[in-house]
């Protein structure tokens, strides 16, 4: 599952997924992206840490409530200090489309993240 509110970057990253091998389903926001993990079963969220009302990592651990082996990718453009969770990866914005696919292959292929 890919979580983002900028709409431009959503396209980009999605297209990078789908180009990467990997099916995607889309959510801008936080309350969609739970709807989205009410109806299936998602091996990996990626999701932007600045969403609007509700924070990526606060997503991170409503949907780890309910499936504590959904593994997490943080993207973002700020840092630790920014409500970025240092113990979960993160790659930073902006970030190469090779990048995110590479990194999203290397997490499902791990068997914890």
């Amino acid at each position: 599952m890919l979580v983002e509110d900028d709409v431009l970057v959503r396209l980009l990253a999605a297209e990078a997924l789908i180009d990467g091998g990997f099916d995607v389903a889309e959510a801008s926001d936080a309350p969609e992206a739970l709807r989205l993990l009410d109806g299936r079963e998602f091996d990996l969220m990626v999701t932007d840490v600045g969403l609007p009302g509700m924070t990526g990592a606060e997503l991170a651990v409503r949907a780890r409530t309910d499936r504590p082996a959904l593994k997490v990718l943080f993207t973002t453009g700020y840092g630790p200090e920014d409500g970025v969770p240092s113990d979960l990866p993160t790659l930073r914005k902006p970030y190469a489309a090779d990048a995110l696919a590479a990194t999203v292959r290397s997490l499902l292929a791990s068997p914890s993240h």
